[in-house]
């Protein structure tokens, strides 16, 4: 905003000086783009950057994604600038990018971890440049936004295995299948898996969900976190099938609707990704999914639906970061549109 300030500033300024005839009829100077025409640039170039990435142009990629944060700075068009950026072997540019996000949005999960792999830390062989395109800030969310100040990371799925009731992708009123319950040597290597994601080894994580599901293919907590590994380790495409597969086995768990739909973002599928948010709503009123939907929404300009599900979510959450982010985006969407 500031630079409208700056531009009212002038344009009352130059009225002041006008003679009293121009006065009277008004300062009717040639405008520049609006805030919300900014916005849209800077989206319109941050989509044209995703497309020519995927096509692997990547110089084209790194002059749009720059051309977006030049107009409206954001943890995520810094993250997929880092990316091209190490994808064209420039690292240290790629981690002075990361670093960037880092100070906008500091609970950033994949930038921290995109950055340590760069420089030789601990999770390098867990982590990936390519993880992310919506979370949220999350990425979140995670999104070239139209605001300022820092926002809370949702660029990775959000750990609640707990059931509540719903269905795939499938009607609502789809009941649970019978599941056989784990025996207790299972029991205890699913307990290790968690503990092993706790602790970042997610390839460990995702190998004893792997023994697991030799002999319970269907268990639906174990397919959820054998998922959960699975997008730790970038494997998306692995991930996504875990989670629909956790669904179909148990369509009361709404976290894995949760989880499909931010892996379903990485994967730049955003329609699908709203639908498995609103399925995680539908069937539990799930919190973190009316966020993430709400961020995703945001990017595609849908600011209504955006302000909609930001308070929805502030229904159930008032006090954490992630409140107070929603409470900024209601603001600003607010005055956006009007």
């Amino acid at each position: 905003m500031k630079e409208i300030k700056n531009g009212l500033f002038f344009l009352l300024t130059t009225c002041l000086l006008a003679n009293s005839a121009l006065f009277e009829m008004g300062c009717r100077g040639p405008k520049g783009p609006t805030f919300k025409e900014k916005v849209n640039q800077a989206l319109e170039h941050y989509y044209r950057g995703e497309k020519l990435e995927r096509k692997r142009d990547l110089e084209g990629a790194k002059a749009e994604y720059l051309a977006s944060i030049e107009i409206s700075p954001r943890p995520r068009g810094y993250f997929r600038l880092a990316s091209v950026l190490n994808s064209l072997g420039n690292k240290e540019e790629a981690d002075k990018y990361l670093t960037e996000a880092l100070k906008l949005s500091p609970g950033f999960t994949l930038a921290s971890q995109a950055q340590k792999q760069l420089r030789g830390g601990p999770t390098a062989s867990t982590t990936s440049l390519s993880h992310a395109v919506q979370p949220q800030i999350n990425e979140a969310t995670p999104v070239i936004l139209p605001n300022t100040g820092s926002v809370p990371a949702v660029e990775k799925p959000v750990e609640k295995p707990a059931a509540v009731a719903g269905s795939a992708s499938a009607p609502a009123a789809a009941t649970t299948k019978p599941v056989t319950p784990l025996d207790a040597a299972a029991q205890d290597m699913l307990n290790q898996s968690k503990q092993a994601g706790d602790s970042g080894d997610w390839a460990k994580s995702a190998q004893l969900g792997e023994e697991i599901l030799k002999r319970f293919p269907d268990h639906p907590e174990t397919l959820y976190r054998y998922g959960y590994a699975l997008f730790h380790l970038n494997r998306m495409a692995d991930a996504e099938k875990a989670f629909r597969h956790a669904v179909e086995s148990d369509p009361t768990l709404a976290a894995a609707y949760n989880d499909l739909g931010v892996t379903l973002e990485n994967l730049m599928r955003t329609s699908e990704a709203a639908l498995a948010y609103e399925n995680a709503i539908r069937v539990g009123n799930y919190s973190d999914s009316y966020f993430n939907l709400a961020l995703l929404k945001e990017k595609e300009g849908d600011y209504k639906s955006a302000i909609t599900n930001y308070q929805k979510y502030l229904q159930q959450d008032t006090k954490s970061a992630y409140a107070d982010y929603a409470r900024e985006r209601v603001q600003k969407l607010q005055k956006i549109t009007y």
